[in-house]
């Protein structure tokens, strides 16, 4: 005699009730995927691979820097915002200004970043309009000339602008990544301190492309002022990114804790910024920052042009 199913499934109407009814089969996956994660190793794995990049990681948040010279004084050139590739940018001026840091003993730079135009944001497509050279051209052309540069020793330290940042946003790629892992001189990508040794003379140097929170159009070197509270006592202090051009020389705290303070704004060579301009900014102040300093005792001497600059420097050496 066959003996019945009593197998039951459960049928709910549209109302919400249920009755149960009988079922003659019976659902089966025998070879189903069953997960077994070893969630005990998962902290372990997390951590080795943290460990892995932070050893192939080029940026640094702070570097120390040390000059060795028989020269009274030195001169750091500070810059940024070439956005080279651009048809707007002053060419004649960028070479001038290099030339002079490249041909004069003593003579370095420190850059804040957007070098390269860099338009890879579709947000922005005029700059690609205004580009002679396009994104790919502008990254060969800069790494070539910035290893020129390191190879001569003329770089103090280097930080990341919001136009190079652009191609980490778009493709989670760091340019830099490729081309600073052979170079002499320190990456501070998101900005940082450089401890400069002119000799056996300290000077606390922070660099940054921008501290854009605290902007002012009416005070170029507000921010400035700020990242001092913000971020560390320093000597000098410099951004870039609002293509102003202010150098300003004064005094922080007071009683022992009291010493002289620059402030530097960098202005750019994009000279004739159409962006900028459409939005009533008016801005496209020329560059030329430098500062001397004294490799004997802790003194500092800021020019708002390099050309002033060199030809004290020179005397002073002389």
């Amino acid at each position: 005699m066959r003996e019945r199913d009593n197998s039951q499934k459960i049928i709910i109407n549209s109302h919400g009730n249920s009755r149960e009814v009988p079922s003659s089969s019976i659902l089966a996956a025998p070879d189903k995927k069953i997960q077994t994660p070893h969630h005990e190793t998962w902290l372990t794995r997390i951590m080795e691979q943290q460990r892995e990049r932070k050893e192939i990681e080029t940026s640094q948040d702070e570097a120390t820097v040390k000059i060795q010279t028989r020269l009274k004084y030195i001169g750091i050139n500070f810059t940024g915002d070439w956005h080279f590739g651009s048809d707007k940018v002053d060419y004649l001026l960028w070479d001038k200004h290099q030339t002079m840091v490249l041909e004069n003993d003593g003579m370095y730079e420190a850059i804040v970043g957007d070098e390269r135009d860099n338009f890879v944001n579709p947000k922005f497509r005029q700059g690609l309009y205004e580009g002679i050279l396009n994104p790919e051209e502008q990254a060969e052309y800069m790494k070539f000339y910035m290893e020129q540069l390191d190879a001569k020793s003329k770089i103090i330290a280097r930080v990341t602008g919001n136009h190079d940042f652009w191609t980490w946003e778009g493709s989670g790629i760091n340019f830099e990544t490729f081309w600073y892992k052979g170079m002499k001189s320190p990456l501070l990508r998101n900005g940082g301190f450089v401890h400069l040794q002119a000799n056996k003379v300290p000077y606390e140097i922070y660099m940054h492309h921008g501290q854009s929170i605290f902007n002012s159009n009416f005070n170029p070197n507000h921010a400035t002022r700020r990242a001092y509270e913000m971020q560390g006592a320093f000597d000098v202090g410099v951004l870039g990114h609002k293509h102003v051009s202010e150098v300003a020389h004064g005094y922080k705290n007071s009683d022992s804790k009291q010493h002289d303070l620059v402030m530097v704004r960098t202005g750019t060579y994009k000279l004739s910024d159409e962006y900028s301009r459409s939005r009533q900014l008016g801005r496209g102040q020329p560059p030329g920052a430098t500062v001397l300093f004294s490799t004997s005792e802790r003194k500092m001497i800021p020019f708002a042009r390099i050309e002033d600059a060199v030809e004290v420097m020179n005397k002073l050496n002389r």
